[in-house]
């Protein structure tokens, strides 16, 4: 059985800095979808390099909805949505295939994740910082057909 397809979206405005790490990163995908927010840099001619669908936007009507409209674009089973300057290390690759040759009942899938703010690691809370410690929060990150997951407040309860 082929494995389900999977898109990787990212919103960005001048991201040139970190973004052709996270694109790199994401090697595995099948689409990847990019809404840039007029930027000034080379975040676009980094992106179109490697292989991602530009959208280039004037207004930034928030980031909940400047994600929905990456996330409108895609036409895979699945969708990773990543920040410009996060990328997958290689057991997250792997640990992300597997869930998605097996996904179960789930509609998507939360994603370990280090913040970090002046050189030290910080863990994020809902809606206020927790402290600052070398653990990770989780964030929703893939999403299946239902595309419940970023921002919205909102969680679907068959994620995990």
């Amino acid at each position: 059985m082929a494995r389900p397809s999977l898109s990787l979206i990212i919103i960005t405005k001048n991201n040139g800095r970190t973004l052709r790490r996270c694109l790199d990163s994401a090697d595995f995908v099948d689409e990847k979808i990019l809404i840039d927010n007029a930027s000034t840099d080379d975040t676009r001619d980094i992106a179109k390099a490697s292989g991602a669908r530009v959208v280039t936007t004037t207004d930034f009507p928030g980031f909940s909805a400047q994600k929905q409209r990456a996330l409108d674009l895609a036409t895979t089973d699945w969708i990773l949505a990543l920040d410009a300057d996060e990328w997958i290390p290689a057991p997250l690759k792997a640990a992300l295939l597997e869930a998605l040759d097996n996904p179960g009942p789930h509609a998507g899938f939360d994603m370990p994740r280090h913040s970090s703010f002046a050189g030290g690691c910080c863990v994020m809370g809902i809606g206020r910082a927790t402290g600052w410690s070398g653990s990770a929060d989780a964030a929703r990150r893939v999403t299946g057909a239902t595309r419940s997951m970023i921002g919205s407040g909102s969680r679907d309860p068959s994620a995990v």
